[in-house]
């Protein structure tokens, strides 16, 4: 777990990749969460106050891509749980002007061929517009399918959208 610490620490963006199940995080991922934004890494409590004070500052650009069963309209009324842990939970612990993006295909179990490669071609412009730079490669959570956010994201799909691969000037590109 140190080690996820310490990933947190260096990057600028950090990108999640996965299913919403039950209008939230899957149970791994919600476990990552859980176990690396502690008191140290994500935030520190000073002596005499009772207020936290982020400990995230380096990471500016927080991103997630996701696919709902359901569609828009009942995630709305549910509360959009998922997109509130992103937005008001993990960026409060990040740069005051952290930036949020939140990639969702809604009714994935009753779309189309062409509405996923729609989808996963907005979320190659959207991440490609700004080049995300790693330091390094390593799985954050892993699942019966494999990683379920390498290198902190995974595009997986179809076509030409079967993962992301480090080039050697360190930049994380769909393939």
């Amino acid at each position: 777990l140190a080690t996820y610490g310490e990933d947190l620490q260096w990057c600028d963006t950090l990108v999640l990749v996965y299913p919403t199940w039950w209008s939230g995080q899957p149970a791994m991922l919600k476990g990552w969460i859980d176990r690396v934004w502690v008191n140290g890494v994500a935030w520190t409590l000073p002596e005499g106050t009772n207020r936290l004070k982020p400990g995230l500052h380096n990471i500016r650009r927080l991103v997630a891509v996701t696919t709902h069963g359901s569609p828009k309209w009942i995630s709305m009324v549910e509360g959009e749980g998922g997109k509130r842990t992103l937005t008001r939970s993990l960026r409060t612990m990040c740069h005051p002007r952290a930036r949020t993006t939140w990639l969702a295909l809604y009714g994935i179990d009753s779309s189309s061929d062409a509405q996923r490669h729609a989808f996963l071609d907005r979320v190659e412009r959207r991440l490609t517009r700004r080049r995300i730079r790693r330091k390094r490669v390593q799985p954050i959570v892993e699942d019966d399918h494999g990683p379920l956010a390498s290198e902190a994201w995974r595009a997986g799909g179809v076509g030409k959208h079967q993962g992301a691969r480090l080039t050697s000037d360190q930049t994380v590109q769909l393939m």
